[in-house]
């Protein structure tokens, strides 16, 4: 996995096209990619030292959006423009207002069973989010839930060994 985007760089990038990197920094983690179609900005979430939401200005300049974060991993841009958050510590999927100096209006739309994941959403407004456990203690609580706008939450798998990452297709 040393050089897993070599290896599928003919599958995902257009061809002529040239990947740039825009921001780096060592020895830090990041998740949680998003881009924002209203403020064209991207943002994504530190997970080392202090917890944060990043949104990236230019290359190489990251502003600090969100500080001391519950250990946000997954985003997702919504349906209606907001950002949606897995929050692993507080065990939330939770809903932002994207303002230009920080999230404005956060919602909690669902409690999770174990540390939210990764999260992505239908037209339809059905949220899908992954709980894996990390821990090896088994499927108990693990697995793809979904999340429907009615606040029903229902497991629909459980088969999964830590779940990790999840999109819907383009025909969802």
């Amino acid at each position: 996995c040393d050089n897993w985007l070599a290896t599928l760089t003919s599958e995902v990038v257009v061809p002529g096209a040239t990947i740039q990197q825009v921001y780096s920094a060592s020895g830090i983690f990041f998740e949680g990619a998003t881009w924002d179609t209203n403020s064209n900005k991207f943002f994504f979430t530190k997970r080392s030292g202090t917890f944060q939401i990043l949104r990236l200005d230019s290359p190489g300049n990251a502003y600090v959006w969100m500080n001391n974060v519950p250990l946000t991993n997954g985003m997702f841009l919504s349906l209606d423009g907001r950002l949606l958050t897995a929050d692993e510590n507080s065990y939330q999927i939770r809903s932002h207002i994207i303002g230009a100096t920080g999230p404005e209006d956060t919602v909690v739309l669902a409690n999770t069973p174990k540390k939210a994941n990764d999260l992505c959403e239908l037209t339809n407004g059905d949220i899908y989010f992954t709980c894996p456990d990390w821990n090896g203690v088994g499927p108990a609580g693990q697995g793809v839930y979904l999340l429907e706008p009615n606040g029903v939450m229902t497991r629909v798998n459980n088969a999964l060994n830590q779940p990790n990452g999840i999109i819907a297709s383009l025909d969802e």
